[in-house]
Parts: C-alpha cells; sequence; structure tokens
C-alpha cells in the first residue's frame, strides 16, 4: 500500500508539472524542416554496455549512418523505460529523441503531451498503409500517428526440456507433453516437483511483473479487470470473482502444491534465470524472449520448449504486448527526420529493400556470433506480405533450433490475442504487485481481501489522473 501510494503521489506531482509546461512543450516546433542540415539526436534505443551483441549490431547501424547521413550525429544514450524515470524528463526536456516503451504507455505520453506528433513521417515513410492495424493503433489517438511498432509478443509458457524429460512428460517423439488447462499445469509441476526435486513452475511477483502476468492469468479465470461506466469513467474490476479465482490458484501453487520457487518475491530477472539454469521447468514469458535465457544463464538452445498459454474457466487468452518506438515532444522536425532515417538504417521500413535486407541479415549474424540462437520470431507488425515472407526468408536460413518444438504456440496464438488493458495498465499492475505478494508470504492472507484493498487503491488512482 505504502508503495503504491509514494508512486500515485509522485506521478501526481509530475502531472501537475507537466500541466504548466506542456503547453508550449507540445506546440510545434518553429523550426523548418532541412533534411540536409545539421543534426544531432540522443538515441535511446542504443543498446547498454552489457549487450556484446547488441553494441556490435550498432557499430554496423553507427557506419552506415555516417556513410549515407553524414549530416546527422547519434548521441547513445541506452535507456530502458520507466514512467517513474520517462516523466521526469519528459517533464524537464532532457528525454531521448527516440526511445522505446511499452504498448501499456503511448495512452499516458500522448494525453500528457510527452511525445511528438509524427503523423506526415509515418505516412511519408510508408509505415501508415504498411504496418498492422491493431498495432499501429496502439501509438495513435485521435487519427495521430505518436509511435512506431517495433514488434509484438504474446504471453506464452516457457517450457525446460531437460527437466520435463526427466519427469517424463514427453512423448514418443520426444516433444513436451505440455498442460493445456491450468489444472494441467499444476498437475505437471507436481510431477516435475516430485521426479526432479525442482521448482515445477515460477511466477514473478515484484516490479509491476507480478500484475503483468497476473492480468493473463486472470483473464483465462474470467475476470474484467478494466471497463468504462455509463459516463466514460474508467472503472476497475480487480476484485471480479475471476480474479479473486485467479489469486486463489496462485495460493493453491504456493500452499497446497507446493511447486514454487522458496523465494516468492522475484521479478522477470529472476525468473529468467531461474529458467535459464535448470532450477524451474516452466514459466510464462514473452514469445519473443526465447533466446534470453541462452544468452544470459548459458542454457542449451535445444532444450526450451514454448507452448500456450493454458485455458482456464474464462477462456484461452494471450496476453498481447510489444513494444513502440516513439520520439520525445521537444525533438525538432530536424532530429525527427534524423530519427526515421535512423529507423530505415535498423530495418524497421515496411518496403522490401536491399538495405532493409542487409540489415536484418547482419543482425542475425552477429546473433550467431554471439551465440544466440535464431528461431521464432516477434509477432510480425507488417501488413505487406512480400516484407513479411522476405524477411522470414532470410530466417529459414540460419534458423538452428527445432521449430516442432515452438509449433503449438504458432498453432493457435492468433487465436487467442488480448490487448494489455488500455488504462493507466502499468500503475493497475503495482497495485496487484502487492496483493500478489501478500498471498506468496503469507499462507493465512485472504485473496479477497488482499484484492478489495489492490482495487480501492487503483480506483482511487483512477479517479484522480
Amino acid at each position: 500500500m505504502k508503495r503504491f501510494l509514494l508512486i500515485l503521489m509522485a506521478f501526481l506531482i509530475a502531472a501537475m508539472l507537466a500541466t504548466g509546461c506542456n503547453k508550449d512543450a507540445s506546440s510545434k516546433p518553429t523550426e523548418e524542416l532541412d533534411p540536409d542540415a545539421a543534426v544531432t539526436i540522443k538515441v535511446g534505443i542504443w543498446a547498454k554496455d552489457s549487450d556484446a551483441a547488441g553494441l556490435q549490431a550498432w557499430e554496423n547501424y553507427k557506419n552506415v549512418m555516417a556513410e549515407n547521413y553524414p549530416n546527422i550525429t547519434m548521441v547513445p544514450e541506452p535507456y530502458s523505460y520507466s514512467a517513474d524515470t520517462f516523466i521526469p524528463m519528459a517533464v524537464s526536456g532532457t528525454a531521448p529523441n527516440i526511445f522505446l516503451c511499452p504498448f501499456t504507455e503511448p495512452n499516458r505520453l500522448i494525453t500528457n503531451n510527452f511525445v511528438a506528433d509524427v503523423t506526415s513521417l509515418a505516412e511519408r515513410y510508408g509505415f501508415k498503409d504498411g504496418m498492422v492495424k491493431e498495432m499501429l493503433e496502439v501509438g495513435m489517438m485521435d487519427g495521430k500517428i505518436y509511435g512506431i511498432p517495433r514488434g509484438g509478443y504474446a504471453l506464452s509458457l516457457f517450457i525446460n526440456m531437460d527437466l520435463f524429460k526427466q519427469a517424463g512428460l514427453v512423448d514418443s517423439e520426444g516433444l513436451p507433453i505440455y498442460p493445456k488447462t491450468f489444472d494441467e499445469l499444476a498437475e505437471t509441476a507436481k510431477t516435475i516437483k516430485q521426479k526432479t526435486g525442482k521448482s515445477g513452475f515460477a511466477l514473478p511477483s515484484r516490479d509491476r511483473q507480478g500484475g503483468w502476468q497476473f492480468s493473463n492469468i486472470a483473464w483465462n479465470f474470467g475476470a474484467k479487470l478494466q471497463y468504462q461506466d455509463e459516463s466514460g469513467k474508467w472503472k476497475n474490476g480487480l476484485n471480479s470473482d475471476g480474479a479473486v479465482a485467479a489469486l486463489q490458484y496462485y495460493k493453491k501453487l504456493k500452499w497446497e502444491y507446493d511447486v514454487l520457487p522458496a523465494d516468492s518475491l522475484i521479478n522477470y530477472e529472476k525468473l529468467y534465470q531461474l529458467f535459464g539454469t535448470g532450477e524451474v521447468g516452466m514459466i510464462i514469458a514473452g514469445s519473443d524472449s526465447f533466446s534470453r535465457p541462452v544468452s544470459s544463464y548459458g542454457m542449451n538452445k535445444d532444450s526450451i520448449a514454448v507452448a500456450p498459454i493454458p485455458a482456464g474457466p474464462g477462456g484461452q487468452y494471450s496476453l498481447l504486448g510489444g513494444n513502440m518506438f516513439m520520439f520525445s515532444h521537444n525533438s525538432t522536425p530536424n532530429q525527427l527526420e534524423a530519427c526515421f532515417k535512423l529507423l530505415k538504417v535498423i530495418g524497421m521500413t515496411p518496403d522490401v529493400n536491399d538495405d532493409m535486407l542487409k540489415s536484418i541479415e547482419e543482425d542475425i549474424l552477429v546473433r550467431l556470433q554471439n551465440n544466440i540462437p535464431v528461431g521464432p520470431q516477434s509477432l510480425n507488425v507488417w501488413s505487406n506480405s512480400e516484407r513479411v515472407n522476405a524477411e522470414q526468408k532470410i530466417y529459414d536460413k540460419y534458423t538452428n533450433v527445432n521449430m516442432k518444438l515452438f509449433q503449438p504456440f504458432y498453432d493457435v496464438v492468433n487465436k487467442t490475442l488480448k490487448a494489455e488493458e488500455p488504462y493507466y495498465c502499468q500503475d493497475m499492475y503495482s497495485a496487484l504487485d502487492n496483493a500478489i505478494q501478500e498471498c506468496l508470504t503469507n499462507k493465512d492472507a485472504d485473496p479477497k481481501a488482499q484484492l478489495d484493498k489492490a482495487a480501492k487503491d487503483f480506483q482511487q488512482f483512477l479517479d484522480q489522473v
């Protein structure tokens, strides 16, 4: 509760500050567009120092930019989006010119005039007509475009094939016998624990990541987490019957089945570590991140399989998320133009051309050089089938995993996609974290009471923003 209220107060203060400065900040820059003028851009999408493969790729991008656009100077400012850090930067005008944020955030950033309107650039560079409409609309408001989708993912069930084999959970072809319902997931996790001594399943509960994954499971138990009343005001159903049933399920996994790790207060990175080092049999993770346990924790690439999120009594949904390129509101026309040229250089273009194909292939080769597996891709953002097929052809050339281990996910994912809740979703996740943590650390905690508290806290927040 205390943590949530502190976050709420910080946001409200930032919002009040923004109210005083946004009118000036959101006005169109007076500078006229001159594509050949010398310009400097702060690049928030640059790879971090810890990402060797990413840095190698960015060295290639830097060389291509210098050759093709010598008037553009790029300043690396690697940035991992968080509302807590971005809002103060936006208010002070120090945010990177181009950055990535999750699909949950455009509504907040657009409403507060923290990002630039790039409609004309999106049209001129072909993004408006060349992208999947549902993904492009995540970064739109009132018909204007403020963001360019980088890629989408669906939450999925990651399976440690080594532990599944040890537990006898593979068929005659060596493929996993994966759980199709949440009841089956609990039983599968129990079998793994009994046969291997390792945790059968793990869930995050911190850093808003607990609420993120919980929302998907709650949907599958029948929860309706956000809705608008007749007056258009946003309301929440964090304590709805479906949500309560989902949190009761969490408690059963912890206290009845005893299949979760001893430490229940873990974040998403710890989740990958446990999975990648063979300490847990199953986790829920983004379908686009199957290589992460390999690259970060040395897991064998052939030890990973990906299956759909299990179905629950409320249906089968896979949370659709992703990242969006967005652009700081105080960027000049020349800076915005430079950012779109950069997108072209890194292969983010709807057109099929030699430069795009070369960029994609070079990225794949860098991944292979750094022992990062090549196989399943993010959910495609391109509506142009020629563009999709051209990219897939390159991936097919270098794929080095057994795609049969991923096929069950791809067989159903397009039928199960459900976008993240639309309104201040990250703040909703924060409120849910508190309830999840209490139920995973206190055997006597009441899921209904904890979610009543979360619903009350989050509604107070919604009523004030």
